[in-house]
Formats: structure tokens, sequence, C-alpha cells
């Protein structure tokens, strides 16, 4: 147990370690906004969608979406 706490010791100690570690973390936090605005769809397009199947029967709508996926 104490090999293992001075292991451990050492490479939080390391500087390299904790500028890799925050590189990496920049790079997941960019990537992560990035995936965010690059959204196939936006709530107001659920909303639409949603407005124009509201009075269709069930069996149109089902061919109504996949006919908008599709396209």
């Amino acid at each position: 147990m104490r090999i293992f706490h001075f292991e451990l010791r050492k490479i939080l100690s390391w500087r390299p370690f904790w500028l890799i570690t925050a590189v990496l973390l920049i790079i997941n936090g960019y990537i992560i906004i990035k995936q965010q605005n690059e959204s196939m769809n936006s709530p107001s397009d659920y909303t639409s969608l949603y407005d124009e199947i509201k009075d269709m029967p069930d069996n149109e709508k089902l061919d109504y979406i996949q006919h908008k996926l599709d396209t």
C-alpha cells in the first residue's frame, strides 16, 4: 500500500502530467461544445413537426415522419 501511495504521489507531482490533463480537458470541452452547436434539430423544429402532425390520424403520422426522415 505504501508503494501505491508513493507512486501516485510521484505521478501527481510530475508537471507534464498536469499540462497533458489540462490540454485534454480543453480539447474535450471544445468537442462537446462543437457537437452541441452542430445539432441536426432544434427544439423549434420538433415543435413545428408536432404542430404539423397533431391533426393527422396515427397511421398517417408514421408515414409522414418516415418521409421527413428520408428527406
